[in-house]
């Protein structure tokens, strides 16, 4: 909801960057690992696949992340959440600047065994 938005979207933004970081240090891996002089070896010739693949695979979820970053970021500027978004619900106008509404769980009550049962 409307407390963890902007913590969503920073997580959603660290997920982007550790993406890159991940896709550029293959690229590194495999340049380096083809770089080297003379014939590379079948060992070398694979881990230079796997490490494209990894890539490939990488990309493909980077643009998934970076798709749904980017919706979240309209919702964000549209101000509204995701659940008024896909219920087509009326917005509250203000999802990250707003005060922080009064948490749902009382996490500093005490647990009794009659709360319990």
């Amino acid at each position: 909801g409307l407390r963890n938005y902007p913590f969503f979207l920073a997580f959603l933004t660290c997920l982007l960057l550790l993406h890159l970081c991940v896709i550029v240090g293959c690229m590194v891996w495999v340049s380096v690992l083809v770089g080297h002089r003379g014939h590379p070896s079948r060992a070398q010739g694979a881990w230079s696949v796997l490490g494209w693949v990894m890539v490939g695979t990488m990309a493909i979820s980077l643009v998934l992340v970076a798709i749904l970053w980017f919706f979240h970021s309209w919702l964000l500027m549209c101000g509204r959440t995701t659940r008024e978004a896909c219920k087509r619900l009326e917005g509250h106008g203000c999802t990250v600047c707003l005060r922080r509404r009064p948490s749902l769980l009382h996490a500093r009550d005490a647990v009794t065994v009659h709360a319990v049962a």
